[in-house]
């Protein structure tokens, strides 16, 4: 799991992730208190690099300012990253 392409954001934040073979993936993003903000990837994946962009200001799920973690959890593990949302 990269670091989030830009952090801090604005908005849109990009989040790429490798494989080293098809499995199954969740990818998430979740508020300091564990809540799932947005759920940007479930399912099976080939290997390779995956890009998934989380919009916090569509309208109707506009995320407020603060930290935020993306989560990626696979068949072998989790990782986690930090982003920052600003306004």
């Amino acid at each position: 799991l990269a670091p989030p392409a830009p952090n801090p954001a604005r908005g849109t934040t990009r989040f790429t992730f490798d494989l080293p073979r098809a499995m199954h993936v969740r990818l998430e993003v979740v508020d300091v208190q564990g809540r799932v903000v947005a759920a940007l990837a479930e399912g099976d994946f080939g290997a390779g690099r995956q890009e998934r962009v989380w919009d916090a200001s569509v309208a109707g799920a506009r995320a407020s300012a603060g930290l935020y973690f993306v989560r990626l959890v696979t068949p072998e593990g989790r990782l986690v990253r930090r982003v920052v949302l600003l306004r």
